[in-house]
């Protein structure tokens, strides 16, 4: 995906993510995020901030895998729309957004497909390329 990054400057970690600003379906955009190595509580290499818990394939965070979730997912790839958790697009587990991953969630919903890969069908957390800044899980 365009302009999505992340890596490691010193004892800083970086990574590029769609953020939310407000509650209740606020503003969201795109920005970067910075963790300090000390935030690396279980030494993974990803910041703790990083590992929040989602669901794979709930593309709008309502914890519903439904027809707006593959909706959605088109939306990010060809319409701009942003989501803060880069993880729950990735419905395939390949560790980048595409229409496979679409495709993927269409099959599982109306022809008899394969389930989204782990997390799903509930919360859970993954240590992956793709971050999460925000989920719908509690």
């Amino acid at each position: 995906m365009a302009g999505m990054g992340g890596g490691k400057v010193g004892d800083l970690y970086f990574f590029d993510v769609a953020v939310a600003a407000g509650v209740d379906g606020g503003q969201v955009g795109w920005g970067t995020l910075l963790f300090d190595h000390d935030l690396d509580g279980d030494e993974d290499g990803v910041p703790d901030g990083c590992e929040g818990d989602f669901v794979r394939g709930d593309v709008n965070l309502d914890l519903i895998l439904d027809i707006a979730d593959p909706i959605g997912l088109l939306g990010h790839l060809f319409g701009g729309s942003l989501c803060p958790c880069l993880a729950s697009l990735d419905s395939n587990r390949d560790g980048s957004i595409n229409i496979a991953d679409a495709i993927t969630l269409l099959s599982f919903l109306f022809a008899s497909g394969a389930a989204p890969e782990s997390p799903f069908p509930g919360c859970g957390s993954e240590i992956g390329p793709l971050p999460c800044a925000v989920s719908g899980c509690p």
